[in-house]
């Protein structure tokens, strides 16, 4: 038996074989990969006379949607904070053009590297990427890549993304602090690593006015005598290998006359509702809202226990006030 195709590019000879013996064969036609249309098949078959019998029919291979393509991607690794790019990328369709298909990614690790930290960058079949990990994050991730064409149909590829850590410089904190004429307030030193390295803390400039104690970051600043107005501390904080920018504590002094002690703001315009009262208090120190239904040996009962950080002026609520009777409030230092 003799085998041939009309389109070969189709349906090669290599791709038609027969088996069996006797009257009953069985013929086999595989179509070349990723090819399809119609090809005339000729069988010819020659008995031991030599008596030819040629026979003819059409083989049709229907196109089928295909899934696109994307080159393999190695495992990648960079450091943190830094951006990376990964080249050579092939994309291509068996049915598509490249302009056609879509790229999206995919990530199971999105806290570092999020799909949207993926940007490409495409000329024809060819494609460029550029990750971008967090800012101070580090870790493996698993990055897939996504290759959408026009009927739907997806193809993936995936790999690895190694960032690595980097030592990060620590940062500090400005903030103010507010005090009365020869009355010590107590601050703490604000200071934090994004690698959760141990911190020195350093002091670049002393106050003027008065004077620090204490070890950091937990001190106290006293006035001299009875200075008032402006100081600071200028302070820095270090890792031990890395170290934050200055900044600084401003320190406010008031005059004993500028130091409101207890006050009302607003009173309730009904029963049940909250009275707001305004307090002065220094940095630092713990005080007692305390309130009671008599002045004649009543009994005084805490509301609230607060510390003001950086002191000057407090605002505090009783908003448990729902009986139409008088109450007394004070403030009590400890």
């Amino acid at each position: 038996m003799l085998l041939d195709s009309s389109n070969r590019l189709l349906l090669p000879l290599g791709n038609m074989s027969i088996e069996g013996l006797g009257s009953e064969r069985t013929l086999t036609l595989t179509p070349a990969p990723e090819q399809s249309g119609a090809t005339k098949v000729m069988l010819r078959v020659v008995d031991t006379d030599n008596l030819i019998h040629d026979e003819e029919f059409e083989f049709v291979v229907h196109a089928v949607n295909d899934a696109p393509l994307v080159s393999p991607v190695p495992n990648q690794t960079f450091v943190e904070d830094s951006q990376y790019t990964v080249e050579g990328l092939i994309i291509l369709d068996a049915e598509s053009p490249p302009e056609s298909l879509k790229v999206s990614f995919r990530s199971d690790l999105p806290q570092l590297i999020a799909p949207e930290d993926i940007q490409v960058e495409r000329v024809g079949l060819f494609a460029r990427l550029r990750l971008t990990p967090k800012p101070n994050q580090h870790g493996v991730a698993r990055v897939t890549i996504i290759i959408t064409d026009p009927q739907g149909e997806n193809g993936e590829e995936s790999f690895q993304a190694r960032v690595l850590p980097v030592n990060d410089p620590p940062f500090a904190t400005s903030f103010k602090v507010v005090t009365g004429a020869g009355i010590p307030a107590l601050f703490t030193l604000k200071g934090s690593d994004p690698d959760g390295d141990a911190l020195r803390y350093e002091f670049v400039s002393l106050p003027t006015r008065g004077r620090i104690e204490g070890t950091p970051p937990h001190l106290t600043y006293i006035p001299a005598g009875a200075a008032t107005g402006e100081d600071r501390l200028i302070y820095a904080v270090t890792d031990g290998s890395l170290r934050s920018s200055p900044v600084q504590v401003d320190f406010r002094i008031l005059q004993p006359g500028q130091m409101r002690r207890f006050s009302t703001l607003s009173k309730p315009a009904a029963p049940g509702q909250p009275v707001v009262l305004n307090f002065f208090a220094v940095a630092g120190k713990r005080y007692f809202l305390e309130v009671s239904d008599s002045l004649n040996q009543g009994t005084w009962i805490v509301l609230r226990t607060f510390i003001s950080e950086e002191g000057g002026e407090v605002i505090l609520s009783d908003d448990t006030r729902i009986l139409p009777q008088a109450r007394f409030y004070r403030i009590r230092e400890e």
